[in-house]
């Protein structure tokens, strides 16, 4: 089971490590790095940097869900998922407090609370605490974490102890093509080469564009009961 906290978040089905596609050899290093950390007994600590659609969100998730797979069902070895950037959920500063506690912590979007002294210094404070109670934390943001403009001295020096992987969106067709397939076949849905190619095709290589499209399909195929073929795909299109 995930952590429970005064909020519930799921986790997406096909969020998991065999799911995410790198085209960059020193990102899937990166990730390999990140995925045998979850597995030793110290703490670790990383944050993911890099625009939207270049997996933030998947690894975050993949990782909450690798680390209660691996690590068992209690409270100290379970792990939870937090999104920064959801404005509808009811995030304030002292939602921090108490999850060194928590096996694996990871935290979306965190470029949203900074400049925001209470949201640092929470920040940095958990992060302190987790090293200390070696536990693992996982965070992400927009862009570059050098970027930051950073309030507080305390969490300067808290992210000093962060490891920092940047990643990259996918540009290849070839690539782009294996992830579609990939996230279907987690999610039960079987989708040819060919289609994966004629859509990279029709949106120019947009990972995030042809991604969109392809939830649209996917929600089209359930509704009509309808395997997800090149002909199928020309009529949703349409």
């Amino acid at each position: 089971m995930f952590a429970q906290l005064p909020l519930k978040i799921g986790l997406n089905e096909e969020s998991c490590f065999e799911t995410y596609v790198a085209e960059l050899e020193s990102v899937a290093m990166a990730v390999v790095k990140l995925q045998a950390s979850l597995l030793q007994s110290q703490g670790s600590f990383f944050i993911l940097m890099g625009e939207e659609g270049a997996g933030k969100t998947h690894l975050l998730q993949a990782a909450c869900r690798f680390y209660t797979e691996t690590q068992g069902q209690g409270y100290h070895t379970s792990s939870v998922y937090l999104p920064l950037s959801d404005k509808t959920l009811p995030l304030v500063p002292a939602i921090l407090e108490g999850l060194e506690d928590i096996g694996m912590v990871c935290i979306d979007d965190v470029s949203e609370i900074i400049g925001d002294e209470k949201w640092e210094l929470a920040l940095a404070s958990l992060i302190i605490k987790s090293q200390s109670a070696g536990k693992k934390l996982l965070i992400s943001t927009s862009g570059d974490m050098n970027d930051w403009p950073i309030v507080t001295k305390e969490l300067s020096i808290a992210m000093m102890m962060v490891y920092p992987v940047k990643l990259a969106l996918l540009q290849n067709r070839v690539e782009i093509v294996e992830a579609l397939k990939k996230r279907s076949e987690r999610l039960g849905f079987d989708v040819s080469t060919e289609v994966g190619n004629y859509l990279v095709k029709q949106f120019d290589n947009d990972f995030i564009e042809v991604l969109a499209i392809f939830k649209l399909i996917e929600n089209a195929s359930i509704v009509e009961k309808r395997r997800i073929t090149l002909p199928f795909i020309k009529k949703v299109l349409s």
